[in-house]
């Protein structure tokens, strides 16, 4: 395994911001697990009584997709 002393010093800043990423990565992935309700593996994922709850809530409506970042270029097209 190579030392730190044959690593170039242009790298170290590299090293930290891999590890920034890789802490900030952990921190996202570690508050969606434990404060998103909808995720069915915290503490009360099944619970029993609130099956007609899940099956008496409205369905989502779906809305097409419409770009509306490009718009201007479908619009200039004959």
């Amino acid at each position: 395994m190579p030392s730190m002393r044959s690593v170039p010093t242009e790298v170290f800043p590299i090293f930290g911001m891999i590890s920034v990423a890789l802490g900030f990565g952990v921190f996202v992935a570690h508050r969606q697990i434990t404060r998103d309700q909808t995720l069915r593996i915290h503490r009360n994922a099944y619970n029993p009584d609130l099956w007609m709850e899940r099956i008496e809530r409205p369905a989502e409506r779906q809305t097409p997709f419409t770009n509306y970042f490009y718009r201007h270029v479908a619009d200039q097209r004959v």
